[in-house]
């Protein structure tokens, strides 16, 4: 009550609220124009740099810039630092030749970029396991001989169970992608990868606040130019088509939004806690059955696959379509080797991040988070660098006029734009039910 009584809460909330309502109204009058703020894809205004240089994004999303209030600094900084970094890199690339060629589906807009920024992902996320060997050294010892140190009945399932239930998913899905047809070669390659980026992207998700994000590219691609068409066979190529299903996008594995649930925990008791699991995959299996349940239904009876208006369903190059494209392109070539070029540029960004680590730790007011190399040129980041931009400038005022305090209290403001954009959207989603069914707008940016 006393936040909604908040007078910079308030203008938050009917800031993000009017904009939107503003565009919610012009859904019914055609001369009306819409902001072109706040208005999903009208909203993303592309900005040439010149020739061999990608265009910069400028886009607003509000999501980004509240959680990245609540966010750190040097995180703030280092992502939209290494993003014009990588910007520059690859125009400089095109410029003098040095540049890989495309990216495949999913990936950084730059190839080179993007095996950097895996192999820095790689040190990043083999950094933070080993600086929690003794914690899991620990939780082995507890679960695989009974007895430990380390007291886990504060946490949310036991450490046995979570060993036991980690190996044996572990094992089903090694013998599920091996009966598909995919051979050992680059099934080892597609999990390492997909160990690697999902490990990172949980962490990252984490330590910035932000709420979406994407692996610099997918593990497919790893395994494709790593293990390469001349060591895979067609059968085994068809079987790593069909792995994306998931890719490098933190929506479609559960590891990065599950890494939220432990925070949750803290907050009530030690009792309650072990009811949290249970209730987490109740959650899952219910939203698992409403969302296919929807989209049969939509697709069969109401507006068709191909109107949702995105790349699952309406054949677009980047969806399955292209996808099995690309995947018959070279199995019928036959000619693609593992590409020793991108793995070196793997091990510069594998180099880079180490140095970024070792100069943390002996300067300790360094400013520049290895995190954001690691996710410095997918188009999630595109998308919200900007945001992140301007959150960052307005944090580093805020602190540097009024400090801790002013920063605490300029909270609220933050809290009222998130209640807004939510007011906002289920406003737009009754509106769309009950005057456009079959329908819908594009009434707010994701990210």
């Amino acid at each position: 009550s006393a936040l909604l009584r908040d007078r910079l809460f308030q203008v938050g909330f009917g800031l993000v609220f009017l904009l939107t309502f503003w565009n919610i109204t012009s859904w019914f009058f055609v001369g009306m124009p819409a902001l072109p703020i706040l208005n999903g894809p009208a909203s993303k205004h592309l900005i040439p740099l010149g020739d061999g240089f990608p265009t910069f994004r400028f886009t607003l999303s509000i999501l980004t810039l509240v959680f990245g209030y609540f966010s750190k600094s040097d995180v703030l900084f280092s992502i939209w630092f290494f993003h014009l970094l990588a910007i520059l890199q690859m125009g400089l690339f095109n410029r003098f030749g040095i540049s890989k060629g495309g990216s495949d589906p999913w990936g950084s807009f730059d190839p080179t970029v993007g095996w950097q920024s895996l192999g820095g992902m790689l040190v990043f996320v083999g950094w933070g396991l080993w600086m929690a060997r003794v914690h899991l050294k620990e939780v082995l010892t507890s679960a695989l001989r009974g007895r430990s140190r380390v007291d886990d009945s504060g946490e949310l399932i036991s450490y046995r169970w979570s060993v036991f239930l980690l190996l044996a998913s572990g094992v089903y899905i090694l013998l599920f992608l091996r009966s598909t047809g995919l051979e050992w070669l680059p099934l080892l390659a597609f999990c390492a990868a997909t160990g690697i980026i999902y490990l990172g992207l949980a962490r990252i998700v984490v330590e910035s606040g932000l709420v979406f994000m994407r692996g610099p590219i997918s593990a497919q691609a790893f395994a494709w130019h790593v293990v390469g068409m001349t060591h895979m066979s067609a059968p085994s190529a068809a079987a790593l088509a069909f792995t994306f299903t998931i890719f490098c996008d933190a929506k479609t594995f559960a590891m990065t939004a599950m890494a939220h649930v432990p925070r949750l925990g803290e907050a009530v008791t030690k009792q309650m806690r072990k009811q949290i699991a249970p209730a987490v995959l109740l959650a899952a299996l219910v939203g698992f059955v409403t969302v296919i349940t929807s989209i049969l239904y939509q697709a069969y009876y109401v507006s068709g696959s191909y109107n949702f208006g995105v790349v699952s369903f309406n054949g677009s190059s980047d969806g399955a379509v292209g996808i099995w494209q690309l995947t018959a392109s070279r199995i019928q070539s036959g000619s693609l080797s593992p590409d020793l070029g991108r793995i070196g540029f793997f091990g510069i960004g594998a180099a880079v991040v180490g140095l970024l680590l070792y100069a943390r730790y002996v300067f300790p007011g360094f400013p520049l988070n290895p995190l954001g190399f690691t996710i410095a040129a997918n188009a999630i980041t595109q998308n919200v660098v900007v945001s992140i931009f301007i959150v960052w400038a307005i944090k580093s005022v805020i602190m540097r006029v009024g400090g801790l305090d002013r920063y605490r209290k300029t909270a609220p403001f933050f809290l009222g734009m998130l209640m807004g954009y939510l007011a906002a959207a289920t406003l737009g989603v009754v509106v769309d039910a009950i005057w456009f069914p079959g329908e819908g707008h594009a009434l707010l940016t994701s990210f």
